[in-house]
C-alpha cells in the first residue's frame, strides 16, 4: 500500500512532428551603468539568438532569456535534476544533454530513466529547462544544461496517470543532492510533504541545492499542500513555487494562485501551450503549472553558469527580487513577486564596489564604491589613461559579490581639447576693466562681472550656483621703488602678466594656470642693488564638485629675482613651491580612482623681456616643475615617482603698428603638460571561484598624453573714442587637449568692448 501519493497534472494540446527551421537574425540587450557580467563570451562574430528555434517557445521571450544568451550563458557546467516521470532518452533534442547518471529509482538503473508516462509528462518539462539548441524545433531556456533525469513515479501507475510516493521523492531528491545536482524541478502536485521528504528537502536545500515547485493546478487561492513546503523556516527561501501565466502574462486560470502567505516566495513564468519536447523525438504543446516550473529552474541554471559564487540562497533571491511585477502593485496575493525577468537578474544589485587590491574577494560594500568613485584630470593631463585597457577592462562586484566588467573611462573626465565661440567670449569676461589711482602710490584696478543674462546663455549652471566673477587690485608703490600688492582673483597681475592680458586669447599667468583664477594672491617686491627681489604667495580653492569629487586647495609661494640687462633687456628668475590638498596639479579624484590626497610641486620659473625697438617688445616665459604626489592608497591607482610639468610661451608685441594707440601681437604658447611621469594601475585580472579568490596584477601606464598641444596666435587692438576698444585675434591650435588624434583648430574672434 501506497502512502501520501504526488501525481502530475497537465495537459497535452497538440503533437507535432520535428521539424528544421530557419533562423532570422535580431537583436538583444546590453548592460546597465557601462557593467557587464564578468566573465564574459568569448568570440566574434557573436552569435544571433533572436531565431526561429528561439521563438518556438514564446516563454524564452516572456522571461527575457536573450538578455543572458547575448552575456555568453548557455547553462553549460550546470546540472539540473528533473525528478518526473523520468525521460526519453533517445529523444535527438535531448539525448546530448543528458547526464549518464539519470536512473529510475525503482529499478535503480539509467535505462529505467526513460519515461514512464506515455504522454511523456517527465520529456516535456525537460524540454523546457534544457532542450538543444540545434537548429531545430525548439530550445530550452538552459539549452547546455546537464539534465540528471530522476524516474520515481510508481512503476504500477504508469504509463497511465502515474503518481509518485513519497519515499520514492525523498530518494530521488537524496540522490539528486548527492550526484551535483544544482537545481532540482518538481513539478508535481499533490498532498503536504511526510516527515521523510521534508528531510530530504532540508538536507538538500542544507547542501546548497535550491528546489522549484509548481504551484498546483487546481485555480486555487493559495498553493498546492505540496508546494507549501516552500514556507517552512529551513527553507530559508530556497525553495521556490511556480505559477503559470499566459501568453499575455495573465494568471492561467487553472493555476493556484500565491496566495498571502507565500507570496514572497512565488513567482510566475509562461505555462499555457508551451511548445517543448515530446516522447518519441518529437515536440508537443504542453499546459499546466508543471511547464512554468522548467522556466524558472532553467533560468536558475544560466545565473549559476554565470556566478558560480553564488549560493542556492542568493540565486533564488536574486530570481526573486529581479521578477517583473504583475497584477497589483508590489508583492500581490495573484501573482506574488511576478514574472521571472533573466534580463533584471543578471544585471548589478546592491551597493556596487570596485576592488582595489587581490585575495578573498570582498564584499561590495567592503570596497571603494562605484557611485563614490572618480577621476577628474587637469587639462596638463590631457588623454592620459584613456586608451588603457587596464583602465577599459576593470572588475566591480555587486551586492552579491557578483564580478561585472566595467570601463573605468566611463568614470574619468578628461579636457577634449575642443574650443568654440562661447569659451572665447568666455576668455574676455574681464574686457571691462579700470585702473584708478585712489591715493598718492595707490592704485586700485577692477574688472565688472559680465551680464547675467550672458551668463545664463554661455553656462546654464552658472547661473544656478554663483560664482566669484569680478578681478579687483590693490597697489602701493614707495619711492624707493619698492611695491606691495594684493589681487583677487587674478594671479597674473602679481608678476607682471597683465601687460599681454588684454591682447591675447591664452593670458600670461602665475605658474601658468596652475593655480585658479578663484584666487588671492599677494605680492612684494623691491631693488636691491642691481636686483628687483619678489615675493610672492598665492592662495586659490575649488568648491565640491558634482558627484564624488571634494574640492580642493592651492598654496604657492614663489621668490623671484629680476636684473636689468642694460636699457633693453630684463631676466627673472623664480623659485616656487605649489602644495596642493585634494588635488594632484588641479586633478580631483575619488574612491577606486584616488590619484592622491594631495601633491608638492617644486617650480622654476625664467622670464625675458626684449625691447627690441621703442615700439617692440619680444618676451619669453617658461616654468618647469617636478611634482611629488603625497596620501593615497586603497585605489587602483598608485604613483610610479615623480611627475614633471613643463610650459612654455613666446611672443611679440608692436605698439603703434597700424595705428597710433593699436597693438599687434604674435604669440607661440605651449600650456602646461606632463612631460614625465607614471602611475601603476592595479588590475583584476581573474577569479578563482573555487577559492573565492581574485587575481591581480599591476601594469605601468604613463601619465603624460598622447599629443602636446601648441597655441600659435595673431592679436591686434585698436583704441577707439569713448573709451572703446576694438580687438581682433585669430589662432591656430595644434593638437588641442594634448590629444594626438584631435583635429587641429582654427578660431577668429572680434569684439568690441567699452570701459565703463
Amino acid at each position: 500500500m501506497r502512502s501520501a501519493l504526488l501525481s502530475t497534472s497537465w495537459r497535452l494540446s497538440a503533437v507535432l512532428m520535428a521539424a528544421a527551421l530557419s533562423a532570422c537574425s535580431g537583436g538583444g540587450s546590453g548592460a546597465v551603468g557601462g557593467l557587464s557580467p564578468s566573465p564574459t563570451p568569448a568570440t566574434a562574430p557573436p552569435p544571433t539568438y533572436d531565431t526561429a528555434e528561439y521563438r518556438a517557445n514564446y516563454g524564452l521571450g516572456a522571461i527575457n532569456a536573450i538578455a543572458a544568451y547575448e552575456d555568453g550563458l548557455s547553462g553549460e557546467g550546470v546540472t539540473v535534476a528533473v525528478i518526473d516521470t523520468g525521460i526519453d532518452l533517445d529523444h535527438p533534442d535531448l539525448n546530448t544533454n543528458i547526464s549518464a547518471q539519470s536512473i529510475g529509482i525503482s529499478a535503480g538503473t539509467y535505462a529505467a530513466a526513460n519515461d514512464a508516462d506515455a504522454e511523456g509528462h517527465g520529456t516535456a518539462v525537460a524540454g523546457v529547462i534544457a532542450a538543444e539548441r540545434n537548429g531545430s524545433g525548439m530550445h530550452g531556456v538552459a539549452f547546455d544544461a546537464t539534465l540528471l533525469a530522476i524516474n520515481a513515479s510508481d512503476p504500477a501507475t504508469c504509463p497511465g496517470e502515474c503518481e509518485f510516493a513519497q519515499s520514492a521523492l525523498a530518494d530521488a531528491i537524496d540522490y539528486a543532492k548527492n550526484r551535483g545536482a544544482k537545481i532540482i524541478n518538481l513539478s508535481l502536485g499533490g498532498a503536504a510533504a511526510g516527515q521523510s521528504l521534508q528531510n530530504a528537502m532540508q538536507s538538500a536545500v542544507e547542501a546548497g541545492v535550491i528546489i522549484v515547485i509548481s504551484a498546483g493546478n487546481d485555480g486555487a487561492a493559495i498553493p498546492s499542500e505540496l508546494a507549501q513546503i516552500a514556507g517552512a523556516g529551513w527553507a530559508d527561501g530556497r525553495i521556490l513555487i511556480a505559477g503559470a501565466v499566459d501568453a499575455n502574462n495573465l494568471i492561467a486560470d487553472f493555476s493556484d494562485r500565491a496566495g498571502d502567505a507565500f507570496k514572497s516566495l512565488y513567482v510566475v513564468a509562461p505555462g499555457v501551450s508551451v511548445r517543448t519536447t515530446g516522447v518519441g523525438g518529437g515536440q508537443v504543446i504542453a499546459t499546466g503549472t508543471s511547464f512554468s516550473t522548467p522556466h524558472v529552474v532553467g533560468a536558475l541554471a544560466l545565473l549559476a553558469e554565470l556566478f558560480p559564487n553564488l549560493s542556492a540562497h542568493d540565486l533564488a533571491e536574486i530570481i526573486l527580487t529581479t521578477a517583473h511585477d504583475l497584477g497589483e502593485p508590489g508583492i500581490d496575493a495573484i501573482y506574488g513577486r511576478g514574472i521571472i525577468d533573466l534580463d533584471a537578474a543578471i544585471q548589478p544589485l546592491g551597493v556596487t564596489g570596485i576592488p582595489t587590491a587581490g585575495g578573498i574577494v570582498p564584499a561590495a560594500a567592503d570596497t571603494p564604491a562605484l557611485a563614490a568613485t572618480a577621476l577628474s584630470l587637469s587639462p596638463a593631463f590631457g588623454d592620459a589613461l584613456a586608451g588603457h585597457a587596464a583602465f577599459a577592462n576593470a572588475m566591480a562586484l555587486d551586492g552579491y559579490r557578483r564580478s561585472y566588467r566595467f570601463d573605468l573611462n566611463r568614470l574619468t573626465a578628461r579636457s577634449d581639447g575642443s574650443r568654440d565661440l562661447l569659451s572665447l567670449i568666455d576668455s574676455r569676461r574681464y574686457g571691462m576693466a579700470r585702473r584708478e589711482t585712489v591715493a598718492p602710490g595707490v592704485t586700485l584696478s577692477y574688472a565688472a562681472a559680465r551680464d547675467g543674462e550672458l551668463d545664463r546663455l554661455i553656462d546654464a549652471a552658472a547661473a544656478e550656483k554663483p560664482r566669484l566673477s569680478a578681478r579687483l587690485g590693490l597697489e602701493r608703490a614707495y619711492a624707493d621703488g619698492s611695491r606691495l600688492a594684493l589681487f583677487v582673483n587674478d594671479p597674473a597681475a602679481a608678476v607682471g602678466g597683465d601687460s599681454t592680458a588684454g591682447v591675447f586669447l591664452q593670458r600670461q599667468s602665475l605658474a601658468f594656470g596652475l593655480l585658479e583664477d578663484d584666487s588671492v594672491t599677494a605680492h612684494a617686491e623691491r631693488p636691491w642693488g642691481l636686483v628687483r627681489l619678489g615675493l610672492t604667495s598665492s592662495f586659490s580653492r575649488i568648491e565640491d564638485g558634482a558627484g564624488p569629487l571634494a574640492g580642493g586647495s592651492s598654496r604657492l609661494a614663489m621668490a623671484s629675482a629680476a636684473m636689468a640687462l642694460g636699457s633693453q633687456t630684463t631676466v627673472s628668475l623664480g623659485l616656487g613651491l605649489l602644495e596642493e590638498d585634494g588635488l594632484v596639479l588641479g586633478s580631483r579624484s575619488a574612491g577606486a580612482l584616488r590619484l592622491g590626497e594631495g601633491a608638492t610641486t617644486q617650480l622654476l620659473d625664467g622670464r625675458l623681456t626684449w625691447a627690441a625697438r621703442p615700439d617692440v617688445t619680444v618676451f619669453a616665459h617658461g616654468v618647469i616643475g617636478r611634482t611629488s604626489i603625497t596620501g593615497g592608497g586603497g585605489s587602483l591607482l598608485r604613483p610610479a615617482g615623480d611627475l614633471v610639468v613643463a610650459a612654455a610661451e613666446l611672443g611679440a608685441l608692436w605698439r603703434g603698428a597700424l595705428h597710433a594707440g593699436d597693438v599687434f601681437g604674435l604669440q607661440l604658447s605651449l600650456p602646461p603638460r606632463i612631460e614625465a611621469g607614471s602611475v601603476v594601475i592595479g588590475q583584476i585580472i581573474g577569479r578563482d571561484y573555487a577559492a573565492d579568490r581574485l587575481q591581480f596584477a599591476e601594469t605601468a601606464a604613463p601619465l603624460s598624453p598622447s599629443g602636446r598641444e601648441m597655441d600659435i596666435e595673431a592679436a591686434y587692438a585698436l583704441s577707439l573714442i569713448g573709451d572703446a576698444t576694438l580687438q581682433i585675434n585669430a589662432s591656430y591650435v595644434i593638437d588641442p587637449g594634448h590629444r594626438a588624434d584631435a583635429g587641429d583648430a582654427v578660431s577668429f574672434l572680434i569684439s568690441l568692448s567699452r570701459a565703463f
